[in-house]
């Protein structure tokens, strides 16, 4: 049977890296292959995590924090071991730590039995209003101001579950496994309410493998792409990998409030 993910992967693995970055962003984005004045915005998913503890993420906060790189980080705030004064302090504080915030689900389990279900596509309609809305409340308690964007957790979202959640958020990210559950939109393409902003390969996943595809894409000039990292993922190395990311590419990187006038701007000049 015909898996889209598969032959996504297979398509990675066998064809050029430009070729397979062209497929998921067609538009004119990738008009040009020639090395131009592109940037990335970081996107961080999982916070907080319930199996590692603060001090692991503070480590990495500190590496991005010594080449004054922001980030969007991906907030979880029911998650079942909840989330402590500490993090609830560092949150308070996001702005002044170089740090923009985005939803990332509710409670980050994954709730189905099905191989591509995670979690929000497992909820009725009244439950993600009922999820919004308590969300909603989580920030306005810590004096955060809501996020404007939403990361699906394990990147599993369908098109159902997206028209719901773009009547609440201006930009929805995806994720490789997005290809399976949504399917294969542009980048910064408008569906229902919402901009979608998916982060594939080679754009996802461990810094130490990022770093190696990157140097053979190259996206027009004044593309913002969404680079995503996880930052327990990077723990493995002591954040070696990571260092060498930001070294290389720091001057390329941007912080959320540049990319969302990037994303808007393509889309209306599309």
């Amino acid at each position: 049977m015909y898996n889209p993910l598969t032959f996504a992967i297979r398509f990675f693995n066998n064809t050029s890296l430009n070729l397979y970055a062209r497929m998921h962003y067609t538009s004119h984005l990738w008009n040009s292959l020639s090395d131009g004045n592109f940037k990335y915005l970081i996107r961080v998913d999982d916070f907080p995590r319930s199996d590692f503890g603060h001090d692991d993420f503070m480590h990495f906060h500190e590496v991005m924090h010594s080449f004054d790189c922001p980030y969007l980080l991906g907030v979880t705030p029911f998650l079942p071991t909840g989330v402590n004064k500490i993090e609830l302090d560092f949150l308070r504080n996001s702005d002044s730590n170089n740090v923009s915030l985005s939803l990332h689900g509710f409670t980050h389990e994954k709730l189905g039995s099905k191989k591509y279900q995670g979690e929000i596509d497992c909820y009725s309609r009244e439950e993600i209003k009922e999820l919004i809305i308590r969300s909603k409340s989580f920030f306005s308690d810590i004096g955060v101001e809501y996020p404007d964007s939403f990361i699906p957790p394990f990147n599993i979202i369908d098109k159902d579950t997206y028209s719901i959640i773009s009547n609440k958020f201006k930009f929805i990210m995806g994720g490789p496994v997005s290809l399976t559950t949504l399917g294969l939109y542009r980048f910064s393409e408008k569906l229902h309410s919402s901009l979608f902003i998916p982060s594939y390969f080679p754009f996802y996943g461990k810094t130490s493998k990022i770093i190696k595809d990157l140097e053979r894409v190259y996206p027009q000039k004044d593309a913002v792409m969404v680079v995503t990292l996880h930052w327990a993922w990077e723990i493995q190395d002591d954040f070696k990998s990571l260092r060498q990311f930001l070294a290389a590419n720091r001057s390329r990187i941007v912080n959320y409030k540049t990319a969302k006038q990037s994303w808007i701007k393509n889309y209306e000049s599309s």
